[in-house]
């Protein structure tokens, strides 16, 4: 991620910015998964969405997809990602750390190894103009996405990691299509390369030929990421990364769609949109320089915590590196990781409650 800044003007007058491909709930209609009467057809065989997926045509005139539409890929894909992540926590129950080994590299629990399926609003903005099939949208890279996250970024952890890893290639539970690793090398890499290559080897042995990419970020963010296929064929993107790198890079998220995308935040962190849209805009150049510079250096300080045991109500935002003081501190990591808690926290009540009502409801 090669982080470029706009300058203060271009950001008080973000909201001017035309955003391309955007997906406007208001503007699609609800689908019922067979017809879509109000969607413009670009073909002659457009009717049916349950026909054959790649001669489907889902865009409208106005080069936007139903809002509908997307929703029902996006419903498959958690399917897809519920499945794999049940997989992947059988295949590697062995490295989860526990009160009988808690010196096991996986974290603990569901924040250990998890996934999820990119939402709608987020998948309509990503998608080019020429990506108007329901086949094509539901092989997008990050569609499906899961994340292993370890205690420590040793490289004896990965080495056990991706010893399991290459067991499950063996008995053909994914196919990997990529390693990308984003630490080279040295002293402190998460995976050393004859790991690597001991995994290039046991695919090869399947006939599976991944491409091996070891690269740098320009942004400090260092993980290793998995590209592969699920045995339907479907892509999905397995992430590998400590828990400290994870918090920041959840935090640089924020920033990094709100500053350089150009996208809204989910509806759930308005609370913390609406303090970028407060303070951002004032910053001056050097301001904004000093904001770039943190985020460089955070990734670098995660890197450097040292292990330690996962405790369920462990407060890691202590481990954040220490705010510039030129900034304002509504915008430091640990205000916005505090206010992602208390909105995550507000969504999961909410999602119970309606639950509960519908119980009710039935009963």
């Amino acid at each position: 991620m090669n982080i470029q800044f706009l300058t203060p003007s271009l950001l008080f007058n973000r909201n001017n910015i035309q955003k391309n491909n955007s997906v406007q709930k208001d503007s699609f209609v609800k689908s019922n998964n067979t017809t879509y009467p109000n969607l413009a057809p670009l073909a002659k065989d457009t009717v049916s969405f349950t026909a054959s997926p790649m001669q489907k045509i889902l865009l409208m005139r106005n080069d936007r997809v139903a809002y509908g539409v997307l929703q029902d890929i996006v419903a498959e894909a958690q399917k897809d990602v519920d499945k794999f992540v049940r997989t992947l926590k059988a295949g590697l129950k062995g490295l989860v750390e526990s009160p009988a080994h808690p010196d096991n590299p996986i974290v603990a629990g569901t924040a250990g190894i998890k996934g999820r399926a990119k939402s709608a609003r987020s998948l309509g903005d990503k998608i080019p103009e020429d990506m108007i099939t329901k086949g094509e949208i539901d092989n997008v890279g990050d569609l499906r996405g899961t994340r292993i996250v370890m205690r420590a970024g040793t490289q004896q952890d990965y080495d056990k990691l991706f010893k399991e890893l290459g067991k499950m290639v063996t008995r053909g539970e994914f196919k990997p299509v990529s390693v990308e690793n984003y630490r080279l090398t040295s002293k402190d890499s998460y995976v050393s390369q004859s790991t690597l290559n001991k995994f290039e080897t046991v695919c090869q042995k399947m006939g599976i030929y991944p491409e091996i990419i070891s690269k740098p970020k320009e942004s400090g963010y260092t993980a290793v990421h998995l590209n592969a296929l699920l045995p339907n064929g479907k892509p999905v993107e397995i992430q590998i990364m400590g828990r400290d790198m994870e918090l920041s890079k959840d935090i640089q998220d924020q920033y990094y769609k709100w500053m350089f995308c150009h996208k809204d935040l989910d509806p759930k962190y308005r609370k913390i949109q609406k303090v970028f849209e407060e303070e951002i805009p004032k910053l001056d150049d050097f301001q904004l320089e000093t904001l770039k510079r943190y985020m460089v250096d955070s990734f670098d300080h995660a890197r450097k915590v040292p292990p330690k045991q996962s405790k369920r109500n462990m407060n890691m935002a202590k481990d954040f590196l220490d705010f510039p003081y030129s900034l304002p501190q509504r915008l430091s990591y640990r205000s916005i990781y505090e206010m992602m808690q208390e909105c995550d926290k507000a969504e999961k009540l909410a999602k119970a409650q309606k639950a509960a009502k519908n119980t009710s409801n039935k009963g």
